[in-house]
């Protein structure tokens, strides 16, 4: 459910925005997709050049990207500017949000991404996107500049962001020795979303360890949440599941009970009918099954719309 794709360029975008600063105030203008590009192509190199000048002009000497960076700059200009112009003025026409650094977002990934390159020329070459098609550039493209994703309609905004969050999250922790379930990081999305936004990007840097040492204070406090969160309800997490598993309700995938689940319990409301459930199982059996239908009909609709801006 929670695949995302978008980490490498959750760590470009900040040293792009660095560069098209840096570069800025030598009087050489980047746009975003430029920038975005020599932090692909030139990598460490760039960095070195970046620290260079910055340490340079500290000391109130005169600096200039060196060589290698221009000619990388004016072969991607070349290669490149042509479909950008075109793509932007598609991109300012067909988003809606009125937004100029979200068409930017949209155009640098595109640009960078082949297969979204590939779609990207065939819009401006006549097929019409489908707003799906759209709101999934742009969703995409704001998760890895760190912005808030537009929310689809007909779900909550608020909530559709924790859940973005929380599959961040999922992701950038995938392969370590613990595992982390959905309720537990969603309860913490609903609480302080921006910590787990923040704790994904780090877990998910290329230099990010498994070990508590290496990552930051607030990655540290969202974990240590998390373990607080396990110690005090999982042992009830493991009842509910067991029980919901006997109700009489159709049948229905790994992933979407999760998410019922996780809806259940990041809601006050939702545990204390839980809590009645697993006191007195028999007498509520049928109160459960109609409930948990009407949690995972919204679970299923914030499954879709989450596929949508995957």
């Amino acid at each position: 459910m929670m695949s995302v794709g978008a980490e490498p360029l959750v760590q470009e975008f900040p040293v792009a925005e660095r560069t098209c600063r840096v570069f800025g105030e030598l009087g050489i203008d980047l746009e975003v997709w430029e920038a975005l590009a020599l932090v692909r192509s030139e990598g460490g190199h760039l960095r070195q050049e970046l620290d260079r000048i910055e340490g340079l002009r500290r000391l109130g000497r005169v600096a200039r990207p060196g060589g290698l960076v221009l000619e990388s700059l004016a072969r991607l200009r070349q290669s490149n500017s042509r479909l950008a112009r075109t793509f932007r003025a598609f991109l300012s026409k067909h988003e809606t949000s009125g937004d100029p650094l979200r068409v930017e977002g949209m155009l640098a990934v595109a640009l960078l991404h082949p297969e979204r390159r590939k779609t990207a020329e065939r819009w401006v070459s006549g097929t019409a996107p489908t707003d799906a098609e759209l709101r999934a550039l742009s969703d995409f493209a704001d998760r890895c500049r760190g912005a808030e994703p537009a929310a689809p309609a007909g779900v909550d905004p608020d909530l559709y962001r924790d859940l973005v969050a929380t599959r961040d999250f999922l992701q950038s922790f995938a392969g370590r020795s613990a595992r982390v379930e959905l309720w537990e990081v969603m309860c913490l999305a609903i609480e302080d979303r921006a910590a787990v936004r923040q704790a994904a990007a780090r877990l998910g840097a290329p230099d990010a360890q498994a070990s508590a040492d290496d990552l930051n204070a607030g990655t540290i406090r969202v974990l240590e949440k998390l373990l607080d969160l396990r110690f005090r309800w999982t042992p009830f997490v493991r009842s509910l599941s067991r029980f919901i598993r006997t109700l009489p309700t159709g049948r229905y995938g790994g992933d979407t009970l999760e998410l019922a689940i996780g809806f259940i319990l990041a809601s006050p409301e939702g545990r204390e009918h839980a809590l009645a459930w697993i006191e007195d199982p028999r007498r509520l059996r049928r109160e459960a099954a109609l409930r948990l239908e009407g949690v995972i009909g919204r679970a299923q609709k914030y499954q879709a719309a989450l596929r949508d801006c995957a």
